[in-house]
C-alpha cells in the first residue's frame, strides 16, 4: 500500500504542492484589505492542465525507475537450508549459524 502512495499518489500531487507554495511563499502577499491577513492563492488560477501532465510524468517516471531498479534493491526471496549440505558440514566438524536460544 505504501509503494502505490509512493510510487503514484506522491508524484502526482507534487507539482500542485510546489506551484501553491510558490504562491503562498514565492510571490509578494496578497493581502485581504478588510483583514490585513494574507489571501490563498486561488486553486482557479492555477494551470491546471500543465500541473497534471507534470504530475503524470512524473508519476511514470517514478514508477518506471522503481520498475527497471526493483532487482537491484531488493534482496533474493527466502531459500530454505538444504539438508543434505547441513549434514556433510556436520561431517566435517562445521557447525552452521545458528540463533542463540536462552536457557
Amino acid at each position: 500500500m505504501i509503494r502505490l502512495l509512493l510510487l503514484t499518489f506522491v508524484p502526482l500531487i507534487l507539482p500542485f504542492a510546489v506551484w501553491y507554495l510558490w504562491n503562498v511563499f514565492g510571490k509578494k502577499p496578497q493581502l485581504d484589505p478588510s483583514t490585513g491577513e494574507q489571501e490563498p492563492p486561488e486553486i482557479t488560477s492555477a494551470p491546471l492542465k500543465m500541473l497534471t501532465f507534470v504530475g503524470v510524468l512524473l508519476s511514470l517516471l517514478t514508477l518506471g525507475g522503481f520498475l527497471l531498479f526493483h532487482d537491484q534493491t531488493v534482496t533474493a526471496p527466502y531459500s530454505p537450508i538444504n539438508v543434505d549440505d547441513a549434514a556433510r558440514g556436520l561431517d566435517r566438524g562445521i557447525a552452521p549459524d545458528r540463533p542463540m536460544t536462552s536457557r
